[in-house]
Parts: C-alpha cells; sequence; structure tokens
C-alpha cells in the first residue's frame, strides 16, 4: 500500500489513528530529534553507552532520508559494554531503575526493550538492548548472535 492509500485508510478509520509521521509538522519533527540527542547524551553520561537508530528509524534513514511517513515512533538501541547475557541482562535492569529514579522510563517490555522519556520527559522513545560476545552481534529480539559484528561499526 502506497501512503496515499494508507492517509485515506486512517481517515476512513480502517487503520488506528496514530500519530504518524506524515502527520507531524517540522517543528515537532526537529523536536523528536533534539530530545533523542539529549537521551543519547543521558545515557552517555550516566552509563557510558551510546544509542544509535535502529529498525524502521534506521530504514527510514536509508531509504528516505527521512522518517518513514507511515511509522509513528522512533527505535533506538544502545550497545551495552558487557559481552555475556547475564551481564547485560543486569545492566539492563540497573539501566531501567536509574531511568525510573530521574521519571524517565515510561514502560519495561519482554525481550531487552524499554519505552523512555527524553530527559525533558517531551518525547518517548523504543529502546532496545545490544552486546557483543565472542565476535558475534546481539540485538534483542530480532538479532541472536547470527550476525558477525565485524560488520558492526563502532
Amino acid at each position: 500500500m502506497n501512503i496515499e492509500e494508507f492517509k485515506k485508510n486512517v481517515t476512513d478509520k480502517k487503520i488506528k489513528d496514530l500519530c504518524y509521521f506524515y502527520k507531524r509538522n517540522e517543528t515537532d519533527r526537529n523536536s523528536l530529534v533534539n530530545n533523542m540527542v539529549s537521551l543519547a547524551i543521558f545515557m552517555k553520561d550516566k552509563f557510558n553507552l551510546d544509542i544509535y537508530l535502529v529498525y524502521g528509524t534506521l530504514l527510514g534513514v536509508i531509504r528516505e532520508n527521512d522518517f518513514i511517513a507511515h511509522d509513528n515512533d522512533i527505535d533506538l538501541a544502545y550497545l551495552s559494554n558487557k559481552n555475556n547475557a547475564k551481564d547485560v541482562l543486569d545492566e539492563f535492569y540497573k539501566i531501567s531503575s536509574t531511568l525510573k529514579e530521574y521519571k524517565m522510563l515510561s514502560r519495561l517490555c519482554d525481550k531487552g526493550q524499554m519505552h523512555v522519556y527524553s530527559p525533558n520527559r517531551t518525547h518517548k522513545y523504543d529502546m532496545w538492548t545490544s552486546w557483543i560476545a565472542k565476535d558475534k552481534f546481539y540485538l534483542s529480539p530480532l538479532f541472536d548472535g547470527d550476525v558477525d559484528s565485524s560488520i558492526i561499526i563502532h
């Protein structure tokens, strides 16, 4: 389905009306990006972790040099400094606990995902856990060590 059909289906209530990117103005889109940068700085300062774009957000940047018009969220991941599943999970819970203290945790999800707010609580982002172990890349839940870490840009 092309974007015009998608928009019509939203208008006709055949598809739930979420805050899709095609409906957002430039100011709101810039605010999303600026607050994402603030979140990246927070993650670096508090945990010494880098975040990066994944899933639909990364696809939009690569394919359209923009957000995907029919998407409605920003998908991020952090690259853990740990290299085994137990330590990564412990770190995940430490991060989520700290985010909760700062009132930045919206919701914990399964499989290493959480919904987090920007430091000013203006925007919410999906954040996933990733790590490298024994030269294999893991990104919860889709990549389970089946990707060689040499293709990952550090």
